[in-house]
């Protein structure tokens, strides 16, 4: 009698804890990344008759540089830098263009990267107008934020002049308007690009994203496990952050499943645990903490805590 005793509470225990035996030993499959293509340096100002060489870096899909890659170069004016097949440009004459790299798909149908500089080319280093910077480079808004954005007028080695206005533009004013003291305000969800000129010379774009009221992610399998559903990250009526799973939700059974939220694809020193999972399907709410912001977190993910496994996640948008 003694062994069917044993055999059973060895069955037992395989139902409790099957959601995730093992499990520490499958990896979370990789989330691969848009290829990128980078040049150095992204701006710079050569006089006529200069010669200086571009570099570029490829990154694939897992964010790993590979070497193993065809670069093309062209110029949107050659008649003012001319560019060669190894990345290196020759300054002819005045004025301002384009450099565009660019790595293709194997088949050369389609492009995986591209990237972009601005040459301006001078005759006078020290007195002409070569470079417009503006500051910040990037930023992250909300709907109603305000943002200042300041330009500067340089010389080819990077002195200061001064310049009698800028003119400011956005690539869609819908989304971001800005006047002509720079002052930008976040009108709609979106990402936009702003340049200032000046004296014909124009600024490197400068990126903007504008996030909504609200974020929403549909959640996606990981580790082997099943995770459907919508969440939904956004303010109750009194403008506190709330997270929100929808009556679509549905995920598989395991031992202590609980949420985070992370800035990140996986759970990481920078996560918050908003609570253990309330249940496997159906609509179901999580408080934030009071000083959480809609932008800090991009990722909603439950895990599997005792086996250190991601059960499921979804991407906030």
């Amino acid at each position: 009698m003694i062994i069917p005793r044993v055999v059973s509470v060895a069955l037992a225990a395989t139902i409790v804890f099957s959601g995730c035996v093992g499990t520490d030993t499958i990896a979370d499959p990789v989330i691969l990344l848009p290829p990128r293509l980078e040049v150095t340096p992204s701006m710079t100002a050569l006089q006529i008759g200069q010669q200086v060489a571009l570099e570029a870096s490829f990154f694939d899909e897992l964010g790993l540089m590979d070497d193993d890659v065809t670069i093309s170069w062209s110029s949107s004016s050659p008649e003012i830098v001319a560019v060669h097949a190894d990345g290196t440009l020759d300054a002819v004459a005045e004025g301002q263009t384009s450099i565009v790299a660019s790595v293709a798909h194997d088949d050369a149908d389609s492009i995986l990267a591209t990237a972009t500089v601005l040459i301006t080319v001078v005759a006078d280093p020290t007195t002409q107008l070569a470079l417009v910077r503006v500051t910040p480079t990037m930023a992250d808004l909300a709907i109603g934020d305000t943002l200042v954005l300041v330009a500067s007028a340089l010389n080819a080695s990077g002195g200061s002049l001064t310049a009698e206005g800028y003119t400011w533009t956005s690539s869609d004013p819908e989304i971001l308007s800005i006047d002509e003291d720079g002052v930008a305000v976040a009108l709609s969800a979106g990402s936009v690009s702003v340049r200032a000129a000046t004296g014909g010379i124009q600024s490197p774009a400068v990126a903007i994203s504008i996030l909504g009221t609200e974020l929403v992610g549909t959640f996606m399998s990981r580790g082997g496990y099943k995770a459907e559903g919508t969440a939904h990250l956004g303010p109750d009526n009194e403008g506190q952050l709330i997270l929100t799973f929808l009556d679509d939700f549905i995920i598989d059974h395991g031992p202590r499943l609980e949420v985070f939220l992370s800035p990140v694809d996986r759970v990481a020193p920078e996560s918050i645990n908003v609570g253990i999972l309330k249940d496997v399907a159906g609509s179901q709410t999580y408080d934030l903490p009071e000083d959480a912001e809609l932008g800090d977190y991009g990722w909603v993910i439950v895990h599997c805590v005792p086996f250190n496994v991601s059960f499921g996640f979804a991407e906030l948008k």
